[in-house]
């Protein structure tokens, strides 16, 4: 990486705020002819609580309005994928004998660029009763397009390894607020705030020339497709569980992904020909939340302080865990919630039958796997005291502190996995966090 930069700060009489930036930066990343780009940004303020005309305002101590747009670059694509490889590690089979080899095992491409993002936002921040009350509001429209992406090679190349192109232009439209109220009386004071988060992703455009005749691009369970989100989960729709064989003969043909029996998933017909195949697939989820929230709070009196933080996010889902509808995987066990699977003595509507290796439910992605991720979580508790500075002054020490934490101590979901926070695309949901007590001691001498 090399950059340059450059900024120019304005402010008149406190009132009026400019800000303008530019960045120049390169990347090796890229090849020759795509290794620098500009992003340039401009910032304007307007304290409007310095104006004569709020001089009166009574109730409002800081009001500042503020609007600004910017451009930034993304290179985190990994090393030289401008570039084709050559692996020296493949071994033939020449007569008999086993010889090293070589074999392009990367295709490149020289064309990439850097990945864009421009951002308008406009917002505001406020102070009310004597700073008791504070606020802050944004709202932004967040455009990014030359997306960096890994797409995968057409069988025919030989190249397993996805070769990195500039795919599509993604819209995030959204707002943030955060409101907040803090006091103190004597020796008494509290704080609290929440921030809530609302954001709406969008695939504008997919770039024809780097398809071809294709308009969308798959990665396993994921789609990328115009007026869907980022990380859309693609797979066929499920409207219920087979009961018997005549619901199975009155229902579209499924056979093409196994012959159904009384206890499997059924899928629905989207394009109406009678016939469940892939041109049924649809949209049936996405990775990002659409809400991001939490709560802070503290309170304190005299030596004694207690603090909390409370996070959360919604509307997102990810595709089930491999012990979910795998239920055998590697010699695992069998969670609670098969206990309620469907058998000729339980015809549950809510759990299929249980087949080794998941059966033909888990033969294609499907909605019924589909997991929601949403949760609430209390991600931090700490409650302390400290000495009295009159009981310190004869043993050297300036401050002593006495504190127990807790992290990740509660979390309400529906997730069936480990933890919610798991990382996405993880076949068992990855490592979860985890839940932390501890006792300690603040020394200062």
């Amino acid at each position: 990486m090399r950059s340059f930069f450059s900024r120019i700060n304005y402010n008149y009489d406190s009132k009026y705020l400019l800000e303008f930036n530019v960045r120049r930066d390169g990347s090796s990343r890229f090849g020759d002819e795509n290794r620098w780009a500009t992003f340039p940004s401009i910032a304007a303020g307007w304290v409007l609580s310095e104006e004569s005309f709020m001089a009166n305002a009574g109730i409002i101590e800081f009001l500042k309005l503020r609007v600004s747009y910017g451009q930034l670059g993304n290179q985190n694509i990994g090393d030289y994928p401008s570039a084709a490889l050559v692996s020296f590690d493949p071994t033939y089979n020449f007569g008999g004998t086993i010889v090293n080899g070589a074999a392009q095992t990367t295709l490149g491409n020289e064309d990439i660029k850097w990945e864009t993002t421009s951002q308008f936002d406009i917002g505001f921040n406020l102070e009310m009763l004597d700073g008791k009350l504070f606020a802050e509001f944004d709202y932004f429209n967040k455009n990014t397009f030359d997306i960096l992406f890994d797409q995968p090679n057409p069988a025919v190349t030989g190249v397993r390894t996805p070769t990195t192109r500039n795919l599509a232009e993604v819209e995030n439209i959204g707002w943030e607020a955060l409101l907040g109220w803090q006091e103190q009386r004597g020796s008494f004071s509290y704080d609290i705030s929440v921030n809530v988060t609302n954001v709406r992703s969008e695939v504008i455009k997919i770039d024809p020339e780097a398809l071809g005749d294709a308009d969308r691009v798959f990665q396993g369970d994921y789609i990328l497709q115009a007026g869907s989100p980022i990380n859309s989960i693609y797979g066929l729709e499920v409207v219920g569980i087979f009961q018997n064989q005549g619901e199975i003969d009155g229902a579209p043909d499924q056979s093409g992904f196994g012959t159904p029996t009384p206890g499997d998933l059924r899928y629905r017909d989207v394009d109406g020909d009678g016939t469940i195949t892939v041109d049924d697939r649809t949209v049936i989820g996405k990775e990002n939340p659409t809400w991001l929230y939490g709560i802070n709070a503290g309170v304190r009196y005299k030596g004694f302080d207690f603090t909390f933080m409370i996070q959360g996010v919604g509307d997102l889902q990810t595709y089930g865990t491999g012990n979910l509808f795998v239920p055998f995987n590697n010699s695992a066990g069998l969670a609670a919630y098969w206990l309620d699977r469907w058998t000729p003595s339980n015809p549950s509507t809510t759990m299929p039958k249980l087949a080794e290796s998941g059966g033909i439910s888990t033969n294609v992605t499907n909605s019924f796997w589909v997991e929601d991720r949403s949760f609430l979580r209390l991600k931090n508790l700490q409650f302390g005291y400290s000495l009295p500075e009159s009981l310190l002054g004869n043993i050297f020490i300036s401050s002593l502190r006495i504190f127990v934490n807790g992290q990740n101590l509660f979390t309400k979901t529906d997730y069936k996995g480990f933890d919610p926070e798991r990382q996405t695309r993880e076949l068992r949901g990855g490592y979860p966090q985890l839940r932390i007590l501890s006792v300690g001691l603040d020394l200062k001498f």
